[in-house]
């Protein structure tokens, strides 16, 4: 049987998706690393098509339409509505015994970062995504669920038990080379140490976490722990001394030191 040869359609094509469209997203994170980003996003033309079609079909992928939708709505603000979604897509993925869909938005839920319920409520999530992803032997789930534990015991109160989560997802993140989860532990980790006093190993971890952030399009955050740097250096850098026989070094000295350019190999970009 010969070959048929199919001629393009007159109409015209599709448009094309945006440029903030082609990064997908890494399990259970943030589709956008820049606020900008964020500002910009709308939703495709064809994204309410492409739902009704895999509905018409029967298939699963619609669930994973609509925690695209939920994701969408975190980063409008409508935390809310986003809440709900998650929540429909997980009964309904519990349904169909669906246990990617039904990880995906218990990951979302469990995420102290999208604010979308009280530190309570979300420490509850955490644990039932724990035992979710173990049950599934997901190990780099597995480690984002005990970072989210040692976020929300952050905001519990609970620093110590915070910390120890921290340091056990740190290890983890390091022997499988994951640039945000270990850029994420180290700031983390920072924090606690800084407000006990131990400004100078908190300083060496989030400088160590900003390449991190850097390799990982992790706009925003490598910003953030930059500007927390100089913060934590312009508290504590002495004023020069014009007697003295060895300059002091600038607070951009210090900075520029302490953010200099890592050229260890790239590891996970998850």
């Amino acid at each position: 049987m010969p070959f048929t040869t199919f001629k393009r359609s007159s109409r015209e094509p599709p448009p094309p998706i945006p440029r903030d469209f082609t990064r997908i997203p890494s399990f259970a994170s943030p589709i956008f690393s820049s606020s900008q980003a964020r500002k910009r996003v709308k939703l495709p033309p064809n994204f309410d098509a492409a739902k009704s079609l895999y509905t018409a079909l029967g298939t699963h992928r619609t669930l994973l339409c609509t925690w695209f939708q939920a994701e969408f709505d975190i980063y409008r603000g409508n935390h809310e509505i986003a809440r709900s979604r998650f929540t429909e897509c997980l009964t309904q993925g519990r349904n169909i015994h669906q246990q990617d869909i039904v990880d995906l938005c218990l990951g979302s839920l469990a995420d102290p970062r999208h604010n979308l319920d009280s530190p309570a409520n979300t420490f509850c999530w955490a644990v039932v995504y724990f035992c979710s992803v173990r049950k599934s032997k997901s190990l780099v789930a597995s480690l984002q669920a005990i970072r989210y534990l040692a976020q929300i015991f952050v905001a519990l109160g609970d620093e110590d038990t915070a910390l120890s989560f921290f340091r056990v997802a740190l290890e983890g993140a390091t022997e499988v080379d994951i640039h945000p989860l270990r850029a994420r532990c180290m700031t983390g980790i920072g924090e606690i140490l800084m407000r006990r006093g131990n400004s100078m190993e908190a300083k060496q971890l989030w400088a160590a976490a900003h390449p991190l952030f850097i390799r990982s399009s992790q706009v925003d955050e490598a910003r953030a722990v930059a500007a927390r740097l100089e913060q934590s250096i312009s508290e504590v850098t002495p004023t020069p001394d014009p007697t003295a026989d060895q300059p002091v070094a600038t607070q951009q000295d210090q900075l520029t030191m302490l953010l200099a350019p890592d050229e260890s190999p790239r590891g996970c970009q998850f």
